[in-house]
């Protein structure tokens, strides 16, 4: 009979080959409208990199006013690379808050999304940066 040890180790060994193969044959969705609201009381700078295939498509700062009442302020970024599946990240830093990135790849992993095409809305608040993703698809792509 196997140590424990053997056993474990053949167990990680298995699960580690299953999880390769499942990622090598899911399609990651395609990246689609990405909105940034500045959720925050003072006006910010957001930075935002993405990358498509490891190549940078997008690469901009802007300055978004702050929240007045219930209204925010924010930025859409929409352009024609982005209908097509392949690996995007997106980038977001804000000031005094940790830098957010969002994988295609890592998101179909985890989440196994139905649809082909994600789209984005990231809240810049005081202490963090949320991103969250749509539930229901894309219709512009």
């Amino acid at each position: 009979m196997p140590s424990r040890r053997t056993f474990l180790g053949t167990i990680t060994g298995i699960s580690l080959t299953t999880a390769g193969f499942l990622s090598e044959n899911s399609t990651p969705p395609s990246l689609g409208e990405v909105t940034v609201l500045n959720t925050r009381d003072q006006s910010t700078t957001v930075s935002t990199t993405i990358t498509k295939g490891g190549e940078t498509v997008h690469d901009r700062e802007v300055m978004l006013e702050a929240r007045q009442n219930s209204s925010v302020d924010g930025a859409s970024i929409t352009e024609s690379w982005m209908g097509s599946g392949t690996d995007f990240k997106i980038e977001v830093d804000a000031p005094s808050v940790e830098t957010e990135v969002f994988s295609t790849i890592e998101f179909e992993e985890e989440f196994n999304y139905e649809f082909d095409c994600v789209p984005l809305t990231i809240y810049i608040q005081d202490s963090a940066i949320e991103i969250q993703y749509g539930m229901n698809g894309c219709s512009e792509f």
